[in-house]
């Protein structure tokens, strides 16, 4: 096996004549290696040091054991704590066997030699010592480049998945692999995506889309979450840690829109618009797929209901909406200031029979666009009893009251067009939304 090139042997003894002796055999047993001297344990240290901050790899330390100040084994046992990959060579001819069994206990001793020594002992001992020292190498190496690749691997397979799942790597992890449990799940979505993309370059479009993540993502990781998923322009999270946490990445993300929107306003580019869902529920956690193609996930309704709310934004001109088993499992204590909600309707989806309850985070909003809101949230909330009520004069007065004073407010125009169905014999009249679009 070849030697690592121009890796170093050190050589420490008192007697400038082994010192000679050992040099010149040594050049002649490994030509391909740099010989260093010292005449003590200390100036060894030193010699050591500096080498290491060079960044020599020092392959082997050999040793005399009798010298004045720092004895041969302890000057092992400090290299074998500084240097734990270099190799030892203790070269004795008055040791003790109390020194020997330090040096073999507290040092990284390979092998000792008897002074005077065979100049073929030194050679297949040299020899043997600096093949150990390539193939621990190379072995560390191929170790690095595994840990790198599983490290690398998790990049695309999220590790709260393989903890989840009561796995410690990612090839200890097979399909049919599950467990059931309840968790939130996110989705968010930037509007109007394709029209923002069709006049950039597919370089220019992966740049955009990898600076919005980068923007993003950390508001997920920060609140215990990780991304399942990328689609597009679209993120899938999950937040095993429960609903307090979804939400308040919900609102670190649109804050941190707001960061990026500020930057992109800098360069002359238009503002990113986005929509976040958050849905909380019994989901089954998994490993699925074909025989060539796996992958980990969540399966189940509330998976559905949480993308289906995210599409809602839209359609109500909000940020972040919240089913209501979302907000129900919210701890008081959680959250040194609560967040904000404004329930905002309920609606039946298309084939569903019960209607689910959206809220609406207004702390998710810029100030200018959160404070009429929460200006016109008594009335919104009289204007959507009244309508579950099946009083809809009452239900117009108040919706037009806030359209009168915030009028962006879309979940407002709704329901005051809502309120007008109703007044003309039409739309429900029980207060809930059915919705006939296939998205939802």
């Amino acid at each position: 096996m070849k030697p690592t090139p121009r890796a170093t042997i050190v050589c420490v003894d008192d007697e400038q004549v082994v010192l000679a002796s050992l040099r010149r055999q040594l050049r002649e047993f490994a030509p391909e290696h740099r010989i260093e001297v010292a005449t003590s344990g200390a100036d060894a240290v030193a010699l050591m040091e500096r080498l290491r901050a060079e960044g020599r790899a020092i392959a082997l330390l050999v040793s005399d054991q009798m010298m004045p100040g720092m004895q041969g084994d302890e000057l092992l046992a400090h290299a074998a704590a500084a240097h734990p990959s270099t190799y030892q060579v203790m070269l004795t001819g008055q040791a003790s066997a109390d020194a020997v069994g330090r040096a073999v206990n507290n040092g990284r001793l390979f092998r000792f030699l008897s002074k005077p020594w065979s100049a073929e002992d030194l050679r297949v001992t040299v020899r043997q010592a600096l093949e150990a020292f390539v193939r621990d190498a190379e072995l560390a190496r191929r170790a690095e480049a595994l840990e790198r690749a599983h490290r690398r691997s998790l990049d695309f397979v999220p590790h709260e998945y393989i903890r989840i799942l009561g796995r410690d790597r990612l090839e200890d992890v097979e399909r049919g692999d599950a467990i059931a449990m309840r968790l939130s799940v996110f989705f968010a979505d930037v509007r109007g995506f394709t029209t923002l993309i069709e006049s950039m370059s597919p370089a220019e479009s992966f740049d955009f889309m990898n600076r919005y993540f980068e923007a993003t993502e950390p508001a997920i990781r920060a609140h215990g979450g990780f991304v399942d998923h990328y689609a597009g322009d679209g993120t899938m999270a999950i937040f095993p840690t429960g609903a307090d946490a979804a939400v308040r990445a919900a609102i670190d993300f649109a804050r941190a829109v707001d960061a990026l929107n500020a930057r992109r306003a800098v360069e002359g580019a238009a503002a990113l618009e986005i929509g976040i869902g958050v849905h909380t529920g019994d989901v089954l956690v998994g490993v699925c797929g074909g025989e060539r193609k796996l992958q980990c996930g969540v399966i189940g309704d509330a998976v559905n209901v949480a993308a289906r709310i995210e599409g809602l934004t839209s359609r109500y001109g909000v940020r972040v909406l919240v089913s209501d088993d979302t907000r129900a499992m919210l701890t008081p204590d959680a959250h040194e200031v609560p967040p904000s909600f404004r329930e905002l309707d309920r609606v039946r989806a298309k084939g569903k029979r019960e209607p689910i309850t959206i809220h609406e985070v207004l702390d998710a909003l810029p100030e200018a666009r959160r404070a009429p809101r929460q200006e016109t949230r008594a009335d919104f909330d009289a204007g959507l009893a009244a309508m579950r009520q099946g009083d809809a004069p009452t239900a117009l007065g108040a919706f037009a009251r806030v359209v009168s004073r915030d009028p962006s407010d879309r979940a407002a125009h709704l329901h005051l067009d809502a309120c007008h169905d109703l007044l003309r014999g039409r739309g429900s009249a029980d207060g809930v939304t059915t919705l006939h679009e296939k998205s939802f």
